[in-house]
C-alpha cells in the first residue's frame, strides 16, 4: 500500500471517525504516506500514533511529531 487513507487507519485500528455533531458531517478524508509511532523515524507526511507502554508514553512527543 503506497498512502494510507482514513479509511485505511480507521479500519486497522477498528475505529470510526466521529461525526461532527454541530453539522452532523464527518471530517474530510485526508491521505497518509505512512504510519509511525516513533517520532525519531517518522516522516512529513505521515500519521503519528502515540502509544502508552510501561516504560514510555507516545504522547509525550506529540509536540516532536507536530
Amino acid at each position: 500500500m503506497s498512502a494510507w487513507t482514513d479509511a485505511d487507519v480507521m479500519a486497522a485500528l477498528e475505529l470510526a471517525i466521529p461525526v461532527n455533531v454541530g453539522n452532523g458531517s464527518r471530517p474530510e478524508a485526508s491521505s497518509y504516506a505512512a504510519v509511525a509511532t516513533d517520532t525519531r523515524t517518522l516522516q512529513e507526511g505521515s500519521l503519528f500514533v502515540a502509544l502508552r507502554g510501561e516504560n514510555f508514553d507516545g504522547h509525550d512527543f506529540l509536540a516532536a511529531a507536530a
